[in-house]
């Protein structure tokens, strides 16, 4: 679950572990540390981290299990409509 962002302090590293733990708990289990960074930098820190812990932690504790989920489903889509066939190879069993 080790995930290092030289653009996050360590106190906010360590809100985004405790909110990742709480998720797993609600059901996300296989939500990764990464993803929990890439979707509040996709959604709530669009134009920048804030400056104080104090928004940066009402920022994490404050996104739902459903705007993650949502978020990174787009993204897959997304990230799968400019992916090439080959790059599924190992799902769709291609040699």
């Amino acid at each position: 679950m080790e995930a290092k962002d030289s653009s996050i302090s360590m106190q906010t590293q360590i809100a985004l572990q405790v909110k990742l733990f709480q998720l797993h708990r609600e059901g996300l289990e296989r939500l990764t540390l990464t993803q929990l960074i890439d979707t509040m930098n996709g959604l709530r820190w669009r134009k920048g981290q804030p400056k104080s812990l104090n928004a940066c932690v009402d920022d994490i504790f404050s996104i739902s299990k459903e705007e993650i989920v949502i978020y990174l489903s787009k993204k897959a889509i997304i990230d799968g409509y400019s992916s090439k066939l080959s790059d599924f190879e190992d799902l769709i069993g291609g040699n």
